[in-house]
């Protein structure tokens, strides 16, 4: 039985063979998805720790790292591929985080997943700075999340999450709507989804993308196997 917590409170486009992450149960084993915009170099002086987002404004490329072994989210100028900022901070508060297993960017908008604090964190850019959270009495394993741009700064936010009960694990998806005010974000719980025993029953979550253009919310589990399903949680197609 899934349960519903109390109150309320970039999309990736799928290309080929999905990239699948490796999800363990610490946050220390999180990996993320190895971008083309930063040199092979640096990526491997980040390791296996990292999950990024990338933003272009006015002032210049930022590729941002968030390290869930380190609890840390880095802004990086992409030319230098040094440190412009850093969200370093273990915590509950806004500007602290707790083990940033994946991001997403869209609309100046950066959404940080924290496993941690069962929680995503939203920061606007290029400053970081923080405007709130969401899910955070819904959540409770959260691994993935994935955007669909429903008009400007405007979305529907994908978490993938977990519970177990009675010694069993049933995996599932959050669907929130999100939008952005002053200084602040809305946000609202519409429903869960993925653990209905059939065709659209999901095994451990390992990477979670929404493709804008067939509006399909897509999930790979940690086999390989991918289902997707309308952007409603429907019926899978």
């Amino acid at each position: 039985m899934i349960t519903k917590k109390s109150h309320f409170t970039t999309a990736v486009i799928l290309t080929g063979a999905m990239a699948l992450a490796a999800i363990f149960s610490g946050c220390s084993s999180m990996t993320g998805k190895a971008p083309a915009s930063f040199s092979q170099d640096f990526m491997s002086r980040l390791g296996n720790q990292a999950s990024v987002a990338f933003y272009n404004g006015e002032n210049g490329s930022l590729g941002f790292v968030a390290d869930a072994a380190k609890n840390t989210i880095t802004a990086y100028d992409l030319k230098k591929e040094t440190p412009v900022k850093t969200v370093s901070t273990k915590g509950v508060e806004k500007d602290q985080v707790d083990c940033p297993v994946d991001m997403v960017q869209f609309d100046g908008l950066l959404f940080v997943l924290e496993k941690g604090n069962k929680r995503v964190q939203v920061f606007d850019l290029p400053d970081m700075v923080s405007l709130g959270f969401i899910g955070e009495t819904f959540l409770n394993e959260p691994t993935n999340l994935a955007l669909y741009r429903i008009e400007n700064s405007a979305f529907y936010l994908y978490v993938a999450d977990s519970e177990k009960h009675n010694g069993e694990v049933t995996n599932f998806v959050r669907k929130f709507s999100v939008s952005r005010a002053v200084n602040t974000m809305h946000s609202m719980y519409q429903k869960t989804f993925g653990y209905t025993q059939g065709k659209g029953y999901l095994g451990t979550t390992a990477d979670l993308s929404v493709d804008q253009t067939s509006k399909q919310v897509i999930i790979a589990d940690s086999r390989g196997a991918s289902t997707a399903f309308t952007l409603e949680g429907d019926s899978p197609r």
